[in-house]
């Protein structure tokens, strides 16, 4: 039998950890003072500790930019939640106070859930407003008399706890379409829908598939979005929605411009600003002949506050840079003079291989969504994937290639990262990184399978390449990549760990996320990943079970690691100082049950404790103690005297005299013996 010594050594080690904690502290009940929460975290309970016997689903959700709000789900009812009438699971939204966290229920108090709509579609950051997708019909009521039967959607206000219908009173939607994206405030929000929800609109409605129409609702009034610049009114989406694809910041945070996609004829993109004109984006500024034309433009994201520029995909030559029919990445600049908005950012800076970039990696797979990977919100810096060698120093052959677009320099600078394994579908795990939509709605299955800091400089991702030294076997692995110091680490790639396989990944393996609006934030502003694997990657996670961890240049653990049962990562804050996740381990006083429970591994966080209640006693424990006869002359209580008789002092007796029979008296001289003579 050949044994395996490196896990022998290891449980050696994890054992001489465990017994030097309990020498250190006196008792063996302190051996888990040898798990310690990185950053002076603390350990805060968010969900309610009376569930009525039900868990909180281990499913990704949303947390507010600062930490006090999440939402997350539960197939329980409870905090005044009344039971909902199908299979699906009720929101809920815990807010913390100064005494702990506060839970009540959010869906509205008529109608049901479907099976099709998971509740919350939407939230602003602060999570002050969301947008709920909700069936009603006439046997359950409507929560607004004037909404047509059927779905429709309602902004809710948590600090009023009112709902208000926004899709207007003309038509109601079907469950697969609606929201999209929201301002700062929530003032105005997006949606997509095949119904007629404002006067005018050229979509009649009907079956799935028919032709959908953008909407923008601001303070309850609906219109049209997808208006041309000669005011004709058309088929279009927000963003890139009916492909179910990129619809990131399709409207600005401050609500000054919303991005379209035209459905009819050409596939074109147009900004509708302030709700009053619309600026043709993915036009041609080409001063040559030639070059790609009338193919079709896929929407990626924008610029977060004013929408001040756009990224899209295309294989039409817009500029006299793109000399291939090759896929491409585009920027459009509204702050530039008209002529010279268009930023070729796959441009191919290779003299020695001009073959253009072949943005999309693997072969076009999922054209519509493919090729970006992630954005800093000014846009100042971007990740994509392109096919083929656009910069010297990196491989020919056409391979799916990871490239940094920075502009935060002097002048923009094109990078070369990484070259990820070709995929060949969008559900492989590569593919996934560049193929998969940025945030996800019911259809779409996995999103996107990289995670990147505000302002760009971190991008953390999984691939199965071997990206550093380790050899990983084909494995998962997870890589996080600083754009400042250009280097790139992998976070999971172990030797010692124990199980040596298993899942890594960023979020629980259900594929739907909610809300659409939110992709959980995996990594904060100062580079910290926030991700979950059932590997043991340190010596502390001994439970071989999904645990969460944090990376900041080494690794903690954010669960225990000594559970039962599975944890799951929910969602972080951008400052990395709230994590959210679910567990059934019992990590405060408060939590008395086994169910799984939301927790805030929190900075400088935590409450107190509940005061310490003795257990009650048991059998003979519990009998009072025995009581002392009433006897009126116990022992020798009563007695009373001088006591023992202590001995009398005996004086000495003159010279010349002895003691006998108790006097002293002259001694007798004694008589003189002779000795007989002797005879001769």
């Amino acid at each position: 039998m050949k044994l395996n010594t490196a896990n022998a050594e290891r449980r050696v080690a994890l054992l001489v950890v465990l017994l030097g904690a309990v020498w250190l502290n006196g008792s063996p009940a302190t051996a888990k003072g040898a798990f310690a929460l990185p950053d002076s975290r603390s350990y805060e309970q968010v969900s309610p500790v009376d569930k009525n016997g039900t868990d909180v689903e281990e499913v990704p959700t949303m947390a507010a930019v600062d930490g006090n709000r999440l939402l997350f789900v539960s197939r329980g009812s409870f905090a005044g939640q009344p039971t909902t009438l199908s299979a699906e699971s009720s929101p809920y939204l815990s807010t913390r106070g100064l005494n702990g966290w506060i839970t009540e229920g959010i869906a509205l108090p008529n109608g049901q859930f479907s099976f099709a709509s998971d509740g919350y579609q939407g939230f602003n950051p602060d999570m002050s407003k969301g947008l709920i997708d909700w069936g009603e019909n006439t046997r359950f009521g409507t929560h607004n008399p004037l909404a047509q039967p059927g779905f429709n959607q309602y902004i809710r206000n948590s600090e009023t706890g009112s709902f208000e219908l926004a899709n207007g009173t003309l038509s109601s939607m079907a469950n697969d379409e609606g929201f999209v994206w929201g301002t700062m405030d929530f003032d105005m929000v997006a949606l997509d829908s095949r119904y007629p929800l404002s006067p005018g609109s050229p979509c009649p409605g009907g079956v799935s598939g028919g032709p959908h129409c953008a909407y923008e609702v601001e303070n309850g009034v609906v219109r049209l979005a997808s208006v041309l610049p000669n005011e004709e009114l058309v088929e279009g989406s927000v963003g890139n929605r009916p492909f179910i694809c990129n619809f990131e910041h399709a409207v600005s945070d401050d609500g000054s411009r919303l991005f379209f996609t035209s459905l009819s004829g050409e596939h074109k993109l147009y900004a509708r600003e302030s709700g009053t004109s619309t600026t043709l984006v993915s036009g041609s500024e080409r001063t040559l002949p030639g070059g790609a034309s009338g193919n079709g433009v896929n929407y990626q994201s924008a610029e977060a506050a004013h929408g001040n520029k756009v990224l899209f995909t295309t294989k039409d030559s817009l500029v006299d840079a793109d000399t291939n029919a090759t896929n491409d990445l585009y920027m459009y600049d509204f702050t530039k003079q008209a002529g010279e908005r268009l930023t070729l950012i796959s441009e191919d800076q290779d003299p020695e291989a001009p073959g253009g970039a072949a943005v999309n990696g693997g072969g076009d797979i999922n054209g519509a969504c493919a090729g970006l990977v992630g954005a800093s919100e000014d846009l100042r810096r971007v990740y994509f994937v392109a096919d083929n060698q656009i910069v010297a120093g990196a491989p020919e052959g056409a391979e799916p290639k990871l490239y940094l677009w920075d502009d935060t320099g002097a002048s923009p600078q094109i990078t070369y990262i990484a070259t990820l394994h070709t995929g060949g579908s969008p559900s492989s795990v590569d593919a996934r990184v560049w193929a998969a939509p940025a945030v996800s709605v019911r259809q779409s299955g996995i999103p996107r399978q990289a995670r990147w800091s505000r302002d760009g400089r971190y991008l953390a991702f999984i691939s199965t390449a071997s990206l550093t030294s380790f050899e990983n076997e084909g494995e998962e692995e997870i890589y996080r990549y600083d754009a400042v110091s250009g280097s790139l680490d992998c976070l999971t790639c172990s030797s010692d760990a124990l199980p040596a396989h298993g899942e890594v990944a960023f979020q629980s393996p259900r594929s739907f996320i909610r809300p659409v609006n939110h992709l959980p934030r995996n990594i904060s502003d100062s580079g910290q990943v926030f991700f979950q694997t059932s590997r043991g990657l340190i010596l502390l996670d001994s439970n071989g079970q999904r645990d969460v961890y944090e990376y900041d240049g080494g690794l903690h653990l954010i669960s225990r690691g000594s559970g039962d049962a599975p944890s799951s990562f929910l969602d972080a804050t951008p400052s990395g100082s709230d994590v959210f996740f679910t567990t059934r381990d019992r990590l405060v006083g408060w939590d008395k049950d086994a169910n799984v429970d939301a927790y805030d591994a929190r900075v400088r966080g935590g409450f107190p404790e509940p005061a310490f209640v003795p257990p009650a006693c048991e059998g003979e424990a519990c009998l009072p103690p025995p009581i002392a006869p009433n006897d009126p002359t116990p022992a020798s209580s009563s007695f009373s005297g001088a006591g023992n008789v202590s001995s009398p002092k005996v004086s000495r007796c003159p010279a010349g005299k002895r003691r006998r029979h108790g006097e002293c008296r002259k001694k007798k001289r004694a008589r003189r013996q002779h000795s007989p003579p002797s005879r001769g």
